[in-house]
């Protein structure tokens, strides 16, 4: 079911999407087919924005199609920057630089972006890769009016999603392809909440909040059952039902379908949701991986908890 708001012109509805949370925008969906053009217009808004300290807006378009190019993606502070703006638990600081991953042999038309933008670049030492699932790391940085910016490429060893799920902590598990934003842990992130993946051995002071969100133990504070987003449930790539995804299109279409005798757009114009290949999908399933982030539930209204429980009790009675 659809309705219209024949009160509002377009212009008043976008000003409303402006001060949604991201999980909430999607419900101006409801508009009927004009819908999806409020949800992707305010979304891009947000990506060109977060972006600009280091792509200018002239030149935003041009990144997210080398994006595309190197089957790549935004991950990192920028990305948890978008998720969390206008939600209950802002981030506490800017990210401090943008974080790009792209997949193997596929980075020089990045490279060649960056370079033209009027970056420099080093590659890391071997050492300094503390992702295991990368081949190379890039630094590139320009300086502007006194300031510093960075931009970190991280090249994958083999496809990019493999870089996003290898990282220690839920919260980082995101990503901003051309034309998706994918987020793999919704309830903790949106809370500005990370679970340490299981297998990871932080060193001191690495489990703190000066990545910019709060590293806790496990799940026991949750207050009801985890369903999709339960921490010990296995998930893969294809098909994963536990990610929240936003679609979002450089098109601007529906500039060129206005009638200044209408309130709202004549007809739904192409957004990347009409495309053949959904490119958010793509992304994930580009590798089929598994994993989860915790081989226990610490849940109690999650039945995967009162499972564990009964299973402890039969072990060990």
């Amino acid at each position: 079911m659809s309705y219209t708001t024949p009160e509002l012109s377009f212009d008043e509805i976008s000003e409303v999407a402006t001060h949604l949370p991201i999980h909430r925008i999607g419900e101006l969906e409801m508009l009927g087919d004009i819908g999806p053009l409020f949800v992707e217009k305010e979304i891009r808004r947000r990506i060109r924005v977060a972006v600009s300290p280091y792509v200018h807006p002239d030149h935003f378009d041009e990144f997210a199609l080398v994006l595309q190019e190197c089957e790549g993606a935004i991950i990192g502070s920028v990305v948890r920057e978008v998720l969390l703006e206008n939600g209950s638990v802002p981030m506490p600081r800017r990210p401090a630089n943008l974080n790009l991953v792209t997949r193997l042999c596929l980075e020089d038309p990045m490279r060649s972006f960056l370079h033209g933008l009027g970056y420099t670049s080093v590659v890391l030492d071997p050492s300094e890769r503390s992702n295991e699932s990368v081949d190379l790391v890039e630094r590139f940085t320009l300086d502007v009016e006194h300031e510093r910016r960075i931009v970190i490429m991280s090249v994958s060893k083999s496809r990019a999603i493999r870089v996003v799920l290898a990282t220690p902590f839920t919260a980082q598990m995101n990503a901003i392809t051309h034309d998706r934003i994918i987020c793999l842990h919704p309830r903790a992130t949106f809370a500005n909440e990370s679970f340490v993946v299981d297998g990871h051995n932080l060193g001191a002071g690495e489990a703190d909040d000066a990545r910019g969100f709060n590293v806790l133990g496990d799940n026991a504070h949750w207050t009801e059952p985890c369903g999709l987003q339960c921490p010990a449930t296995w998930r893969k790539t294809p098909d994963d039902k536990g990610a929240a995804m936003y679609s979002w299109s450089l098109e601007e279409a529906w500039q060129s379908t206005w009638d200044p005798t209408r309130r709202l757009p004549l007809r739904a114009p192409f957004t990347s949701r009409s495309t053949t290949v959904d490119s958010g999908l793509a992304f994930m399933s580009a590798e089929a991986l598994t994993w989860r982030a915790r081989s226990r539930c610490c849940n109690m209204h999650c039945p995967n908890m009162q499972l564990f429980e009964r299973r402890v009790r039969i072990l060990l009675p």
